[in-house]
């Protein structure tokens, strides 16, 4: 489980924040919750770095502080 810590709603992607060792690998795609509802979808695509990704919003959108996990 990862958590949406930057977002560009323009641009559609989000920076995303996972627990070390824990990142998924690219072209993973994952469920954005926000408040326990499903909120979109977005596609890892990287750089990663530490324990910071970033994905492309396929569908809906992100918040900070948004619930990102497989669903």
């Amino acid at each position: 489980m990862g958590v949406s810590r930057r977002f560009n709603a323009q641009a559609k992607f989000a920076v995303i924040n996972f627990p070390l060792g824990q990142l998924p690998a690219n072209d993973t795609r994952l469920s954005i919750f926000h408040a326990g509802m499903k909120a979109g979808e977005i596609k890892i695509t990287g750089p990663a770095q530490e324990s910071f990704t970033v994905g492309d919003i396929v569908s809906g959108s992100a918040q900070e502080g948004d619930e990102v996990r497989a669903e």
